[in-house]
Formats: structure tokens, C-alpha cells, sequence
């Protein structure tokens, strides 16, 4: 039986988290966008759902986005991703898998401007896949690569993502956007399992990450831990997941490299490198690579990348790849000055 000294205590304490969620309330601090579990939304039906993956772009559409900031017309193959033409496994060309969100299949930008359709140019005889699709987590690109990626023997694969992809992972619901449901995983014993409804957190949990303002505090020192020191949950489920992305690819005997894409201008991620390194995984961090105006990179109303943002990644990266060995330099016609240096006797 507790004695009054230990009943007080717990009662002050009570009451102490009690007035501290009521002035965080009435500030308006902290308010909660807890992870949603499976079960706790009616999932929505749509021609984009894919059960496998969560969803993908309808097959074989087209389809106009307009915004305040652009007005841009996405096509689709009739595998549900960003082309005009099909995936298919045979061709002569190095095949370049692209997983990512919409950074990578290119919001806000048309087809042929997207990073992935412009490595074609940069890297000699290369033909891109681009597997991207809007609001996709990690675990949604590892799953994307077990089945849709490496069914077409990719010669390369390369994942990129930017810092929110971290926090989707943990949410079995595409957020705000007709509530899609998604796979998601949770750690056991460190071991990456299937979320179910009998695994999903108990409802006292889920109670306290829907209402208190002090969890979701809690949870953004989680997020901001992990991304900087590699600590917390959020970084160590992430962590895991391109672990598999990793193993996968090592056993189809493809090379994988991460981009890590940054939002809204300049975004420091110190941990990445570090961590990457430590997976044994080739990582480029473009941030230290933005020039010193890098929003003319981003659409002024928008956080996506523009056309020279684009530009921007894919001449990165071209670079990256060449140096690394895992492309080679498309072959750049000299200029009509540099051909007739000589001059027609053959005298300079």
C-alpha cells in the first residue's frame, strides 16, 4: 500500500502534467500528429490503391496537378508509375532503378524534366525506371523494390529521400490524403515485423498519442534525436528498413546508392553520413552541395524541386555515379570550334 507521502507525490505529479497540458493547449504548442494505426481509419477506395505498396498513379492515365505554384500533366504506364513507356525487362541499356516519393517522381515538374529521365543524358547508354510515387515512406520504397524494381533487373538502384519519409514510415495511413491505407512495421526484439491490429500499440497509448500535446513534444525529441544523433525510435525503425532495402539488393547483385534530397533549402542531416557509412551503403547528402542561392531550386510556393532544381540533383549525381564507377560519362559531342582547331591544311 502506498504511503500518503508517495500518494501526494503522485497526485503533484498529476497534477503538475495536467496544467502543463493545459498551457501548452491554450498556446496552441505542440499539437498532436500522432502515427495512425491500422483499424483506426476506414480505408479509402481508390483506382490508385495498390495493395502491395499502399497506392500508386492510376495505370495508364493522364493526369493534370495544378496548384498555386504549377500546373503540371503526370503520365502513367500501366505498371501506376511516372512514364510514357513501359517497364520492361529487356533492353540493352544499363537500367537505373529510382525509388522515392514525389521529389523523385517529379511534382511540380514535367516528364522530361525530372532528374530520373535526366541521368539518361548525363550517363552513356542508361535507361531510367522511375519508381517514385507522392508520399511515400521508406518502407514504401522497400517494398517497391522487392516488387516492382528488381523484377526488372536493374543494373543499378538508387533511393532517394528527404527527412519527412523518416516520420511516414511509422503511420499505417497516408495522413490527409483520403486516408490510403499503407503496409507498415514496427521493431520487435529489434526485428522488423508486419503491424497488424493484434500487434499495433495498446490503446492507452494510442489514446495518449491522439490527445497529449507532452507525447507529441516527446515524439518530436524522438524525431530530432534520431535524425541528429541516431538515437530514438523513429531513426532506428528507418534504420532498419533500408537495412532490408541494403540486403535485397545485395542479393539480386545490385548496387544500391542512397540521395538524401533536402527541403526547403538547406536542411543539415549530420547523422546521415555516419550512419550510411556504417550500413556499408554509397550515401550522397546534396546538402552541402546547394549553391549559395539555392531557392531558385524550389518552386516560391512550393517546397518541391523545380526544372533547375532537377537539373541540380541529376547533374550531382551524374557526378557521383561516374566517380564511383557505377556509370560512365555520356559522350559529349566537341564544339564545331574545338573540331576545326587545326584548320583545314592541318596548320593551327
Amino acid at each position: 500500500m502506498l504511503s500518503k507521502r508517495a500518494l501526494l507525490l503522485v497526485a503533484a505529479t498529476l497534477l503538475a502534467l495536467a496544467a502543463a497540458e493545459a498551457l501548452l493547449a491554450v498556446f496552441g504548442v505542440a499539437e498532436p500528429e500522432p502515427p495512425i494505426y491500422p483499424g483506426e481509419r476506414v480505408a479509402a477506395s481508390a483506382p490508385s490503391v495498390d495493395p502491395l505498396i499502399g497506392w500508386k498513379l492510376p495505370p495508364s492515365r493522364s493526369i493534370t496537378e495544378t496548384t498555386p505554384a504549377y500546373s503540371v500533366t503526370y503520365r502513367s504506364n500501366r505498371q501506376g508509375f511516372r512514364s510514357r513507356r513501359e517497364f520492361e525487362r529487356p533492353t540493352r541499356k544499363r537500367r537505373v532503378a529510382f525509388l522515392g516519393d514525389s521529389y523523385t517522381m517529379g511534382s511540380g515538374v514535367e516528364d522530361d524534366q525530372t532528374f530520373a529521365h535526366l541521368l539518361q543524358r548525363r550517363l552513356r547508354r542508361t535507361q531510367s525506371y522511375n519508381f517514385g510515387i507522392g508520399g511515400f515512406g521508406i518502407d514504401q520504397m522497400w517494398l517497391t523494390l522487392r516488387y516492382y524494381a528488381l523484377p526488372v533487373d536493374p543494373d543499378l538502384v538508387v533511393l532517394s529521400f528527404i527527412r519527412p519519409n523518416l516520420r511516414r514510415a511509422r503511420s499505417a495511413y497516408r495522413m490527409g490524403h483520403d486516408w490510403l491505407a499503407k503496409p507498415a512495421f514496427r521493431l520487435d526484439a529489434g526485428e522488423l515485423v508486419p503491424m497488424t491490429l493484434d500487434n499495433r500499440p495498446g490503446a492507452l497509448r494510442r489514446f495518449a498519442e491522439r490527445h497529449s500535446r507532452l507525447v507529441e513534444i516527446g515524439r518530436r525529441i524522438d524525431y530530432s534525436l534520431g535524425r541528429r544523433l541516431g538515437f530514438g525510435y523513429t531513426w532506428r525503425l528507418n534504420r532498419a528498413i533500408f537495412e532490408r532495402v541494403r540486403d535485397d539488393c545485395r542479393a539480386a547483385g545490385v548496387p544500391l546508392v542512397v540521395v538524401h534530397i533536402p527541403v526547403n533549402r538547406r536542411n543539415p542531416a549530420p547523422l546521415f553520413a555516419r550512419e550510411f557509412a556504417d550500413m556499408g551503403i554509397p550515401f550522397l547528402d546534396l546538402t552541402p552541395l546547394l549553391p549559395a542561392e539555392a531557392d531558385r531550386l524550389y518552386h516560391r510556393l512550393d517546397p518541391h524541386l523545380n526544372a533547375a532544381g532537377h537539373r541540380f540533383v541529376a547533374d550531382r549525381l551524374a557526378v557521383f555515379l561516374v566517380e564511383r564507377g557505377y556509370a560512365r560519362a555520356a559522350n559529349r559531342p566537341r564544339s564545331k570550334a574545338k573540331r576545326n582547331v587545326r584548320g583545314p591544311t592541318g596548320v593551327g
